[in-house]
């Protein structure tokens, strides 16, 4: 193990940090869905949702009744294993029932934000293809472009006004309804499985989808729970975050479920019913982001003599670091409540570092300690170099949270740009869990970038066994002393009782052997024939230069010569071959170059088109109409008629010379020709 500082968490040994919590255990059985392992926890709450509007509530028994309901009725519908589900809705309490029936089929949930304009939602779908949809009344008009099934929520009664907008093939009231099949087979989910495809804010580029697998999902159920210390006391949060983002969804629309605490959902941000749902439910923990907070702290006399918030022990923050102004001014005005901070990305699964204490919080300026089980390094974005304590530079997270992604080797950036004064690592290769699960072993590699700032990146699996290393045998060896003796003898003598595809191995590996040895021996007789034949021949003609050769002499000419010609020309068919395979392997590289070069010289000299009368005009035919008018005007002949050339006998000119031959020619002459 190597030594970790205890103040900081740091180790020199590999320049990383380590979490300084208390480690967070996890389920070591494989088959195991995040449904599954929420519901088998134990707890003592009794209601699980509350609309903060409508004061409806789900209990437990609800929730798990309803789940079970729905996943019935999907199966039933035809969602099987790895099939992508989309969840287009606000906050409800159905909300959480939808992802967590999805989940246990193994089914991928992908949600997304109701502001996104029909442009968006269609990127998304398009890019993450689901087989069926969710959505609400008001939102189906958005996926009027798409032909995905749509699941109502909401009455049935508005499906007449809106089945002419969507395709609505049921209601989630109606599903919910749905007598659980127990007979139904469940395909077997493991904790490796993708469970969500949620789509990042695009911070660095477009939206990208972030696969998150049921271990993710589970180990921030885990996290979450032990660091509100949900198991402890029965607590009620207040949900106004998004349940579409990560932090929402498995945070509020299912961790907080696995302790037996209440969440109190609230539609859509309106601050007076925040405060309001705080005092009628008894809110203890409201998660908020900086601008909420100045507004309480601004509002703070106003706000403590309208509403009740006596029940409110702590407020969480995220989004940004708070100021000390800020952290001390909530503090004094609200002396009651503790302030805690989190930092976390849609990559790591919401979670990423926190402070859980008043006194991590007075740590202005900070997002606070890494999360249990979390590790993390600090690198120099310019230089890419990993820098100690105390010294800024770019966070990178690992831990069991963490999306997917296969380690990157040959670089430790993908993009370098200003020469070498800026690198980052923008570029990722994502893969679904199938992927991961067939080949546990790959490394994604960045490769040069020669012709761009982005390094292509490529996967690179280095796991699987093709059998022994490849053997090249040349053509020009068959026929040759000792080949055929040398592939009998390995045949022959070979013994083998394993299975069918070990004993062939095992022969061809033995028949490798066999000609290697073969072959180390050929090419030193060989060598050592061509070696005695140059050095004869070299002999001969400096005796040629003295002297006449003998007729023995030259019949030992000409046989060193032939030596040498064939050794040459089996060389030379060895080089082909060699040239073959490589051509067929990598492609012809010149026939690539020269391609490319004529198709676009091919390019440039292309027209393509011209401005005719003063306009811009691309269609071929009206140019070739105008091109072909041009010309015709250009050989048009003005005269209107043509004088008339007769002749009564055809004169043929003699080789004498005619002075007539030479005259001028008028049409007063055409009479006398």
């Amino acid at each position: 193990m190597p030594e970790i500082d205890t103040r900081s968490g740091y180790c020199k040994t590999n320049s990383t940090f380590y979490s300084k919590r208390k480690p967070t255990p996890f389920p070591a059985n494989d088959g195991l869905d995040v449904t599954t392992f929420i519901s088998a926890r134990a707890h003592h709450g009794t209601t699980a949702y509350i609309d903060a509007s409508t004061g409806n509530r789900l209990t437990f028994a609800d929730v798990w009744r309803a789940v079970e309901s729905l996943s019935s009725a999907l199966s039933d519908f035809g969602i099987r294993k790895g099939d992508v589900v989309l969840l287009l809705s606000p906050n409800s309490i159905f909300f959480p029932i939808v992802c967590l029936s999805v989940m246990s089929l193994g089914a991928i949930i992908t949600t997304t934000n109701p502001l996104n304009t029909n442009r968006e939602i269609n990127k998304q779908i398009s890019d993450s293809k689901p087989v069926l949809a969710f959505t609400t009344s008001e939102l189906v008009p958005k996926l009027s472009d798409s032909n995905i099934p749509i699941v109502l929520i909401g009455s049935d009664t508005l499906i007449g006004k809106i089945s002419k907008v969507g395709k609505i093939v049921n209601t989630l009231d109606e599903m919910m309804k749905t007598e659980p099949n127990r007979n139904r087979i469940k395909e077997r989910v493991t904790q490796d499985d993708t469970a969500t495809l949620l789509y990042s804010s695009g911070t660095t580029g477009a939206s990208k989808g972030v696969i998150s697998s049921h271990r993710n999902l589970i180990a921030m159920v885990q996290t979450a729970i032990g660091r509100f210390q949900l198991d402890d006391n029965q607590q009620t949060f207040l949900c106004i975050v998004p349940m579409f983002h990560m932090y929402g969804l498995v945070v509020f629309a299912t961790g907080l479920i696995a302790s037996g605490a209440t969440v109190v959902v609230l539609s859509k941000f309106e601050i007076h019913e925040m405060l309001s749902a705080i005092g009628r439910y008894g809110v203890t923990y409201l998660p908020l982001v900086p601008p909420i907070l100045v507004a309480l702290v601004n509002n703070a006399s106003q706000i403590r003599s309208k509403y009740d918030l006596k029940t409110l022990k702590y407020v969480l923050s995220g989004g940004a670091p708070l100021s000390k102004e800020l952290t001390e001014g909530f503090m004094e005005k609200y002396p009651g409540v503790t302030i805690m901070q989190g930092y976390g990305l849609t990559e790591s699964t919401g979670i990423g570092a926190s402070t859980d204490t008043v006194e991590e919080s007075r740590r202005y300026g900070t997002a606070g300690k890494l999360s249990a089980n979390m590790m993390g390094k600090i690198v120099d974005p310019d230089t890419g170099k990993v820098l100690p304590v105390n010294r800024t530079g770019e966070l990178w997270l690992k831990g069991p949270t963490v999306m997917k992604e296969y380690p990157l080797q040959g670089s430790r950036f993908t993009c370098v740009r200003d020469n070498r004064r800026k690198l980052s690592k923008l570029d990722r290769f994502l893969v679904c869990s199938e992927f991961f699960n067939k080949w546990p072993l790959a490394c994604a590699r960045a490769l040069s970038y020669r012709y761009s700032d982005h390094c292509p990146i490529i996967l690179e699996v280095v796991d699987l066994k093709y059998g022994p290393r490849l053997f090249r045998v040349f053509n020009s060896w068959i026929g040759k002393p000792g080949f055929e003796d040398a592939v009998k003898e390995a045949v022959d003598g070979f013994e083998q009782f394993d299975p069918p595809d070990s004993c062939l191995t095992a022969k061809f590996a033995r028949i490798r052997s066999f000609l290697k040895n073969w072959r180390d021996d050929f090419l030193a007789k060989e060598n050592e024939s061509e070696s005695l034949a140059m050095s004869e021949l070299e002999k001969l003609e400096l005796e040629m230069e003295a002297s006449d050769l003998s007729e023995e002499e030259e019949w030992i000419m000409a046989e060193n010569r032939r030596i040498i010609n064939e050794i040459g020309e089996r060389k030379n068919l060895d080089t082909k071959q060699r040239a073959r395979v490589k051509w067929a392997i990598d492609g012809d590289e010149n026939s690539k170059f020269f391609h490319a070069l004529v198709n676009n010289r091919k390019a440039s000299n292309n027209f393509h088109g011209f401005y005719i009368n003063g306009e811009w005009c691309s269609k071929p035919s009206k140019i070739k109409k105008h091109v072909f008018s041009f010309f015709r005007d250009k050989f048009k002949d003005t005269a209107m008629s043509r004088p008339d050339v007769t002749a009564l006998a055809p004169v043929r000119p003699g080789p004498e010379p005619c002075d007539r031959n030479h005259m001028v020619f008028n049409l007063g002459d055409s009479g006398r020709l």
